[in-house]
């Protein structure tokens, strides 16, 4: 009788010792999800902010283009744009000190381009950064406060 009943506690702690090593299996899988998810989610909430600082910069420099009714003098309402600077798509950089910090905490970069055929109408390129996320915006803008 008493090798039944170490029969039984044997299988006992055998069947205890399987769930719990399915448990662990669980939480352990559990873990990394969520560690996944949190990944996940914090890259796109960077990738929104890079994109809403390139919108800032972007409607500074439409702003500045906008005021300035001299911009053929070197600097667009008191910021030097360098036409030396070209990047491969031949916009020419908008020098607010190269990289501006926002209230975010990224930077912005802004480069424009003439359209052929206005004088009026400039391409306006910024370029958002807000830790390893990178957006990049392209939009048009009046040179003048006609």
């Amino acid at each position: 009788m008493n090798s039944m009943n170490c029969e039984r506690k044997g299988i006992a702690l055998f069947i205890i010792l399987c769930f719990m090593l399915l448990f662990v299996i669980i939480a352990t899988s559990f873990m990394f999800i969520s560690s996944s998810e949190i990944k996940m989610v914090r890259k796109q909430n960077n990738s929104t902010k890079a994109f809403y600082i390139a919108e800032g910069g972007l409607e500074r420099a439409r702003y500045d283009l906008w005021k300035d009714i001299n911009w053929q003098d070197g600097e667009i309402n008191g910021t030097n744009y360098i036409k030396t600077d070209l990047d491969s798509d031949g916009f020419y950089l908008l020098n607010y000190n190269t990289l501006t910090r926002t209230s975010l905490g990224g930077e912005f970069i802004i480069r424009l381009k003439d359209i052929e055929g206005s004088s009026y109408i400039i391409w306006v390129k910024s370029k958002g950064s807000y830790d390893d996320a990178v957006r990049l915006l392209r939009r048009t803008a009046l040179r003048t406060s006609l």
